[in-house]
């Protein structure tokens, strides 16, 4: 009987200790922000970003200074959602226009090597846009060109000169900061 109890015991101990809840925690904390975050944010980095409401809801929407008026936005615009009220911050991108980018397709190709690939984004959620923004920061860093199909399905330079290339990367920093991925 002690057997069958001890037995039953290291089941549930193995089962308590299992890998399978890791991914849930995981999946929360990706865009968990922190108190001090936060205030680093808000104190510090807010200043270089136009805040306004975002659609019905309480959250904020913060989109950098350097994207302002459509003449010097890039074809994909990244934008932090602050979600305060469940302390969590979210990465979007947003057409020229504002609108939320609902399908895109973007080809990199590396200048120097005979490597090329695309990304698709199919799944316009968070999750998504943060998988996206991820892959495209990985890319401008490795130097590969970046190129956003249209809908008339011609290419276009996501990031034409270094200007916009700076400005994606202090938003994405700034993200990675506020929900501390890096």
């Amino acid at each position: 009987m002690q057997q069958k109890l001890l037995a039953l015991c290291g089941l549930l101990l193995l089962a308590a200790c299992s890998p399978g809840g890791a991914p849930d925690r995981e999946k929360a904390a990706r865009f968990r922000t922190t108190p001090p975050s936060q205030l680093y944010f808000k104190n510090t980095r807010s200043f270089h970003y136009e805040q306004s409401p975002w659609k019905d809801t309480r959250m904020q929407r913060y989109k950098l200074r350097k994207f302002s008026g459509p003449e010097r936005s890039p074809r994909i615009v990244p934008v932090i959602l602050d979600n305060w009220m469940q302390d969590e911050a979210y990465l979007w991108f947003e057409s020229p226009a504002g609108k939320p980018l609902d399908r895109c397709r973007l080809h990199w190709r590396h200048p120097r090597q005979e490597e090329s690939g695309s990304y698709l984004l199919d799944n316009p959620t968070p999750a998504g846009y943060s998988r996206l923004g991820l892959s495209l920061y990985e890319s401008l860093r490795q130097g590969h060109e970046l190129r956003v199909e249209g809908p008339d399905s011609t290419f276009m330079p996501l990031f034409p000169d270094a200007e916009a290339r700076s400005a994606f990367f202090t938003v994405l920093r700034d993200y990675f900061k506020l929900v501390e991925a890096r």
